[in-house]
């Protein structure tokens, strides 16, 4: 199916559906004619879907900005297209002590992927978030060179940037695909 193009099918299901729901005639045909009659192209269903994403994308930035503190988490990937990928996690705690891990962003590198380049996208992602930097305690990153190097790497290049405060480094060598694949490969051995 071809993204966003199955709003004729949800009708057709609602519709069934509605034998069930509503057992009094009246309701029923009054409540198939308001769904026969609801617009879902493809364009609409784009539309909607835009705007789910930008409240979800607004109570982020709300939630960010009375989060007590924060942790970050990058991982860089490649997609099939060849296109390298960072996607940052974050994790925080709100004022009510309850603790929240949220998908922030996901980057495309569309040049070289040194620690500087990561280092320029993830700052002025954090920035254009409004996420308060100095409540930033910890940052997690995969074993990519470009991330972990003390100078040039990611964790390097915000500790030697005033804007960051001190925080606490974590080099992540197993990731759970890893994980996955060492348990799916032992498994399946003859």
């Amino acid at each position: 199916m071809k993204p966003f193009t199955d709003g004729d099918f949800i009708k057709t299901v609602i519709i069934q559906a509605a034998t069930r729901w509503f057992p009094g005639e009246d309701n029923r045909r009054d409540f198939m004619n308001i769904v026969q009659n609801t617009r879902l192209s493809p364009a609409t269903i784009t539309r909607k879907v835009n705007v789910m994403a930008d409240h979800v994308h607004e109570q982020l930035n709300i939630d960010l900005k009375k989060c007590v503190r924060f942790s970050i988490h990058l991982d860089e990937s490649t997609d099939k297209t060849d296109t390298a990928q960072l996607v940052v996690m974050i994790r925080f705690v709100l004022e009510n002590g309850s603790v929240q891990e949220e998908l922030l962003e996901l980057i495309p590198l569309t040049r070289k992927t040194t620690g500087l380049d990561v280092y320029l996208s993830k700052k002025n992602s954090i920035l254009a978030h409004e996420v308060p930097l100095e409540k930033l305690v910890a940052v997690t990153t995969d074993d990519a060179p470009s991330m972990t190097g003390k100078i040039t790497g990611f964790s390097g290049q915000c500790l030697r940037d005033p804007d960051f405060p001190r925080f606490l480094s974590f080099h992540c060598i197993i990731t759970p695909r890893s994980i996955l694949w060492e348990n799916f490969k032992y498994k399946n051995r003859v």
